[in-house]
């Protein structure tokens, strides 16, 4: 009974298996698309490959924002240099006080005896006298030599043989300022211009790269900056921004001065002299220089300073403005006609220009030739912004908006409160028959070049 059952089973089972049979399938995998692969492949390449392109962007562009945000970095100091009164002359006195209407009447001095002065007919001096003269004025310019830095001009080059050196130039530059971030050289864009590198070798040996920040076409000087970070605490605490001086003072004539820097022609060295002149000026545009010239024989390329028996900076060495039998007579350019061109270079500031050369009208000047006071125009560059609204020659040029010119030192100065693209009212006087006439015109000032 049990195995018939067991048969029994076994025959439903196989009969529930036939009734499913048209239920099982077969399952077969996809074949492969090799072109429709490749494709994707290509696009999620392309895709990665330009989000990555995007993710990069974005972080350069948002890397020194985010920078700034959290680290924000110190802003460079302003850099500025004390204000000269500027010395009367002689012959400029227009007036004291005891001349103007209702002043008090003079009052006598009270007299004052005189002093009994003894007069040395002859000085006696040993070779000790003069060893220790010398000394002194050596201590002098070695004290300098620590505001003073070669500047050399660097470019790598090959020779017939392929084989790579390097071509050098180099020159004088004078620590001027710290601001805080770099450290300010005023140098010569001329030794540069051309050169790939810049870079500065300090007192004590350190060698730094430097950047132009800015240059004046008109003399030819520009302002390199050192990074501080790029200096060791030792050489930044050596390194000493010069003392600027005066070249205004009239009893400069006939003092003793030291050429530092390069006057020879080599860097580093150093000859004793005098002021000879400082009567002369350099006429530029928009500005006169007063030129200082010694008794110093020198290179004709000479770059430097000469500087006082105080240490203190009174003109940037410059022979190009030497007489043609002169050329290697060291001349400068006075510093204090110069401070307010370092000043803004140092600053970044573009300087405006108006395109003049011009020469003062004194108070002498003045009532002599009955002309007014300011400047008279001698002459002006093509295309300047004085030739194309009209300035004329022989126009005297009084007053730029609110200033009042009485010399080119007042028109620098004033233009110096300008940017390029500004427009100003000149003030002038022009002659009309027998008498100045007062006009005002417009003019917009362009950039120095």
């Amino acid at each position: 009974m049990q195995e018939k059952n067991q048969e029994t089973d076994k025959a439903i089972e196989e009969k529930n298996e036939d009734s499913f049979e048209f239920v099982k399938e077969k399952i077969k995998e996809r074949p492969i698309n090799k072109r429709k692969l490749l494709r994707r492949t290509i696009i999620t390449a392309v895709m990665a490959l330009v989000f990555g392109l995007i993710a990069c962007i974005t972080f350069f562009a948002l890397e020194p924002i985010i920078s700034n945000w959290l680290y924000p970095e110190k802003e460079p100091e302003i850099v500025t240099f004390p204000e000269e009164q500027e010395e009367t002359m002689p012959g400029d006195m227009a007036q004291t006080d005891h001349d103007l209407p209702g002043a008090e009447p003079d009052i006598e001095p009270t007299p004052v005896p005189p002093q009994k002065v003894t007069v040395y007919e002859r000085v006696e001096m040993t070779a000790q006298d003069y060893s220790k003269l010398y000394s002194e004025l050596a201590a002098i310019a070695a004290g300098m030599q620590e505001s003073m830095v070669t500047v050399s001009g660097v470019t790598a080059d090959t020779d017939w043989f392929d084989e790579v050196y390097e071509n050098k130039a180099q020159s004088s530059g004078l620590i001027i300022a710290d601001n805080g971030i770099d450290l300010l050289i005023l140098a010569t864009e001329g030794k540069i211009r051309d050169y790939e590198q810049v870079m500065i070798t300090f007192h004590d040996g350190t060698v730094a790269e430097a950047v132009e920040k800015q240059a004046d076409p008109s003399t030819g000087l520009c302002i390199l900056a050192v990074r501080l970070s790029d200096l060791t605490a030792e050489t930044r605490s050596s390194a000493t921004p010069a003392v600027l001086g005066s070249s205004n003072s009239m009893t400069l004539l006939g003092t003793p001065v030291i050429a530092v820097g390069s006057p020879t022609g080599s860097t580093g060295s150093v000859c004793y002299g005098m002021i000879t002149s400082n009567s002369s000026y350099v006429n530029l545009v928009d500005a006169n220089y007063r030129l200082l010239t010694t008794d110093i024989y020198g290179n004709a390329g000479a770059t430097g300073v000469l500087i006082n028996l105080s240490g203190q900076v009174v003109g940037i060495i410059d022979n190009t403005y030497n007489a043609s039998d002169m050329k290697n007579q060291i001349s400068a350019i006075g510093i204090t006609e110069l401070k307010q061109m370092i000043e803004a270079l140092s600053n970044e500031k573009v300087r405006a220009s108006i395109g003049i050369h011009g020469v003062d009208v004194t108070a002498a000047l003045s009532e002599s030739l009955q002309m007014p006071r300011g400047v008279c125009v001698q002459s002006f560059e093509m295309g300047s912004p004085a030739m194309i609204c009209g300035i004329q020659g022989n126009d005297i040029i009084t007053g730029i908006g609110v200033n009042v010119v009485n010399s080119m030192s007042d028109l620098t100065r004033a233009l110096y409160q300008y940017t390029p693209g500004e427009v100003v009212t000149v003030t002038l006087q022009r002659k009309a028959q027998d008498e100045y006439r007062t006009m005002e015109v417009e003019v917009m000032l362009s950039e120095l070049k």
